[in-house]
Order: C-alpha cells, then sequence, then structure tokens
C-alpha cells in the first residue's frame, strides 16, 4: 500500500526517490540550515513533502546543473527556498542519477595518455651512447634558485585550490562513518532483542499458558478458577522439588571436593 502524498517519509526511502546515499543526505543537511528534518528519539529523520522536494532540488543543481555548494547557497539566499523546491521533480517520480562526468573524463585523460604515447622502438643489436658534456658561460650566472621558487608556487596554487574539495570530502567521509556506525548499532539492537525473544520463547514453552497469563500482582481467591489454582500449586511444588534437588547435588559435590 502507497503512502499519501503528504506521509513523512523515512531516509532510507528518500534516499531511494532521489536515487542518492543516506550518508550524501546527511552531509546536505550539515551544508544547507535549509533542510530541517523531523527528529525522533534515537536520531531517527522523517521527511515532510516539503523537505523532500527541497532535497530535489538541492540535487537538481548539484548533479544535474553542476552547481557548487557555495553557488547553491548563494541562490537559497537570493531567490528563496521556495524557487529551489520548485526545481525538485515531482514526488511521485523516481529519479535517476546522472552519469558520473569526472568518470568520463578520466577516460578520456587515458584515452588521450594512450594516443600520445610513442610507439615502442626495436632496440639495436650492439647499442652505441654518445655523451656530451653541456658548456657553461662564464659571464651568464646560473640561476639555480628559479626551478625551486616556480615548484612552491605550483603546490601553493594547488593546495588553494583544493582546500574546499578536501573539506567537503572530509565531510562526507565523517557523515558516512556516523551513518555505519548507526547502522552497526541497529543490527546489534537487534540481534540482542531476537536473542532475547527466543530465550523468551523457550522459557514460555514450560509454564502452562493459564499461568503464564496470571497478572503480576496477586489478586482475591475469587480471582483464579479451580484449575488455574491446582496448576499454580503444581509449578509451586515442582520448583521447590528441583531447588532442594541442586541443594543436595551441590553439598555431595563440596563433600566430595574436601
Amino acid at each position: 500500500m502507497s503512502k499519501s502524498p503528504d506521509a513523512f517519509r523515512t531516509i532510507s526511502e528518500v534516499a531511494e526517490w532521489l536515487d542518492t546515499p543516506t550518508y550524501v543526505l546527511r552531509f546536505w543537511e550539515s551544508r544547507f540550515p535549509q533542510i530541517k528534518p523531523v527528529k525522533r528519539a534515537g536520531g531517527r529523520r522523517y521527511y515532510r513533502p516539503d523537505d523532500m522536494l527541497l532535497l530535489g532540488g538541492i540535487k537538481q543543481l548539484l548533479h544535474f546543473d553542476e552547481k557548487s555548494i557555495k553557488e547553491v547557497k548563494e541562490i537559497l539566499k537570493d531567490q528563496g527556498v521556495k524557487h529551489v523546491m520548485e526545481l525538485s521533480p515531482d514526488l511521485n517520480t523516481k529519479v535517476v542519477s546522472p552519469p558520473s562526468k569526472s568518470d568520463a573524463k578520466d577516460k578520456a585523460d587515458i584515452d588521450e595518455i594512450v594516443k600520445s604515447k610513442p610507439k615502442a622502438q626495436k632496440k639495436p643489436a650492439v647499442e652505441v651512447r654518445v655523451v656530451k658534456k653541456a658548456k657553461v658561460k662564464q659571464d651568464s650566472p646560473i640561476k639555480a634558485d628559479a626551478p625551486a621558487e616556480d615548484s612552491a608556487k605550483a603546490v601553493s596554487t594547488e593546495a588553494a585550490v583544493s582546500k574546499d574539495n578536501t573539506e567537503e570530502l572530509d565531510a562526507m567521509a565523517k557523515a558516512k562513518a556516523e551513518e555505519a556506525a548507526r547502522v552497526k548499532a541497529a543490527k546489534k539492537a537487534a540481534a540482542k532483542k531476537k536473542a532475547a525473544d527466543e530465550e523468551a520463547d523457550e522459557w514460555g514453552g514450560l509454564v502452562p499458558d493459564s499461568i503464564s497469563n496470571v497478572p503480576y500482582r496477586i489478586g482475591t481467591l475469587n480471582t483464579y478458577d479451580e484449575d488455574t489454582m491446582g496448576e499454580i500449586e503444581t509449578l509451586y511444588y515442582s520448583l521447590r522439588m528441583a531447588r532442594n534437588s541442586m541443594r543436595r547435588a551441590k553439598k555431595q559435590q563440596e563433600k566430595r571436593a574436601s
């Protein structure tokens, strides 16, 4: 049964609709304060239709229009949240992510390197090497520091360009790690509950139904019928006999040990 248009969605449902991993949604939430899902106990997020439309508009700008996070922030500030929501696809239409252009660029670069690489030539039977000594003019000074200065400038420029990208990647990695930890904790809690339920089922088979349904507080004599009282007494004496048998076995074990 499909949910109504006004129903809240979990982060998994939103991730499936947007074709975007959950840790990316958490990363966007850390970068865009306009994303404000309803949070319940345990940090679970529930997204209203407006929250989903805002995420859809942000994905349109980032992934399809190839805007940067800084540019999307400026659009939200200048044109408002409603404008970005209008860019989102319909909630009933599943989003299909565009192919990664970075992968295509990498492939094109590799192809270009392969084409420009010279073909290997056969080596002659006897390899002859000619070494020429470079002549140094005495009148012209040798600039030894120039290559080092150029290299330092190139490294500084590259570091400045990649600083923002590094921070974004670190934040995404942190969000992904938090998501993995949350999933691991949820699996651990589910396994613990399953073990407790199995143990309860094992013990439940040893107690008659009429007794297992007895309230925790003892009622009056008129509360129980004769059959129920008989089963309670039988269980009581059975437990006493088991306790006495365990005590005797323990005393005999201690006696043998001494």
